[in-house]
């Protein structure tokens, strides 16, 4: 069995990519972010663009007791997934 590898992630990600970074779908994301759960987009040459590092810290900040080992549980970032 061969190992799973992740992309190497860009620092600023387009809307699907950033949905695939939280492995939700494009509409999950979008609620996430209409419900102010994820940051808003910056837009460069007409492109919406997600920082990663944002996203990041969303995701580690959720979780300020460390249960997931620095990371996120997912129940405390998504709680009605």
């Amino acid at each position: 069995m061969s190992k799973a590898t992740l992309p190497d992630w860009p620092g600023y990600l387009r809307r699907a990519r950033a949905a695939q970074y939280l492995d939700v779908s494009t509409t999950k994301f979008d609620d996430l972010v209409r419900e102010g759960i994820m940051p808003a987009p910056i837009t460069r040459v007409g492109v919406k663009l997600w920082s990663r590092a944002q996203i990041d810290l969303v995701m580690h900040d959720s979780d300020p007791d460390g249960a997931e080992g620095g990371l996120a549980s997912c129940d405390a970032v998504f709680p009605q997934l």
